[in-house]
């Protein structure tokens, strides 16, 4: 085992996780996960004194800030958006959105500026102050950037949004949809707070709804989780300029049923996980340029659904949410760059988890 430490004291091979549960409390649920490296782990539930955990509703999406010190929960019921901010292993609910920054229906996704001070969320279709809305941070208030209106010429009322993540330089923000159009992209001029819609970025569009987007840890690629065949999009972006355009790349081996959820991880970005709706749920690919090549299947996999996941940045740990199953946590070989293995599921069954987030990772 290792116990060197990182800046945020946090011992190399322990990570942070948050998930939710749909039908039961706790609703947010933190744990602590210290993968040995024998392969084994151990779960630490991280809840027994923090404050303001919600008891009914649901969590959509979970994510720490850059620097693991504050965890969003996109929800379902009021206030939509939940801060907590995390003091050793407390967490504290930090003061609820209120007044014209209050949303009024489902937020669905959330995503951390790589600088952590704007928060974009995306919700449900005719959300009282549009259905994407980026928020700047202020000591531990948040309040929309006045000009997110800028989103409305692309995102009418009737169209609710899924997933949204900002690129590592933070110039970006990519939106999926289940309604069309799929995926939008815009550039951010972070001096004026300004957002300019990317038109016709992707030279291969998606037809089917998507539920998830991920870029790589350079921002040079993108991939989004589909409903349709060929499940996976992943394109590279042609140059860093605000109007760069996606070329879809050459499809790897394909899942053979709709995905939920896509992540990045590696110092390359050379690891690339996927879940969804059909066996073996969870998949995972090496990248070699631009060939994406599948690893054989973990002994042992989840027994539903895959409600989204994370890998690591180190490409060595992935967590992966599973409809009324067990979450189930993955350990690349470090003996076999493409070989994974299944490290067991945590014991409590989670109902209607979904997308779970992991620290560290690029996802914010």
């Amino acid at each position: 085992m290792l116990f060197n430490q990182n800046q945020m004291g946090r011992m190399i091979g322990q990570y942070m996780i948050s998930q939710g549960n749909g039908s039961a409390n706790p609703r947010v649920s933190v744990y602590d996960v210290e993968v040995k490296e024998v392969g084994t782990f151990t779960v630490v539930n991280n809840l027994s004194t923090s404050t303001g955990i919600p008891t009914s509703g649901n969590g959509n999406c979970f994510r720490f800030n850059p620097n693991g010190t504050t965890l969003a929960v996109a929800y379902s019921a009021s206030p939509y958006i939940y801060f907590f901010n995390k003091v050793g292993n407390a967490y504290t609910k930090l003061t609820d959105l209120s007044g014209t920054n209050l949303p009024n229906k489902g937020c669905q996704g959330i995503s951390w500026h790589p600088s952590g001070k704007y928060l974009a969320a995306v919700f449900d279709a005719n959300n009282n102050i549009g259905q994407c809305v980026v928020y700047e941070r202020t000591a531990d208030s948040f309040t929309t950037i006045t000009n997110t209106s800028s989103f409305s010429a692309a995102i009418t009322a009737t169209i609710g949004l899924i997933k949204c993540a900002w690129n590592p330089q933070g110039d970006t923000l990519a939106l999926v949809s289940a309604d069309q159009p799929r995926a939008l992209i815009y550039s951010f001029d972070e001096t004026t707070k300004t957002f300019t819609k990317v038109v016709n970025p992707f030279d291969s569009h998606p037809t089917a709804r998507c539920d998830d987007v991920a870029w790589n840890n350079s921002g040079t690629s993108i991939a989004l989780a589909a409903g349709t065949s060929p499940f996976i999009y992943i394109y590279n972006r042609n140059s860093t300029a605000s109007t760069a355009t996606f070329t879809k790349l050459t499809n790897p081996t394909l899942p053979s049923g709709a995905l939920y959820g896509v992540s990045w991880g590696g110092t390359n970005s050379e690891y690339l996980v996927c879940n969804g709706s059909v066996s073996p749920y969870t998949h995972f690919y090496l990248r070699s340029g631009n060939t994406f090549m599948k690893a054989a299947n973990p002994a042992t996999l989840g027994t539903s659904d895959g409600f989204g996941l994370q890998i690591d940045t180190d490409g060595r740990f992935v967590v992966s949410s599973h409809f009324n199953a067990n979450t189930q946590y993955f350990r690349r070989d470090a003996a076999n760059t493409n070989t994974w293995v299944n490290i067991g599921p945590q014991t409590t069954v989670i109902s209607g988890t979904r997308a779970p987030t992991l620290y560290p990772t690029y996802t914010r």
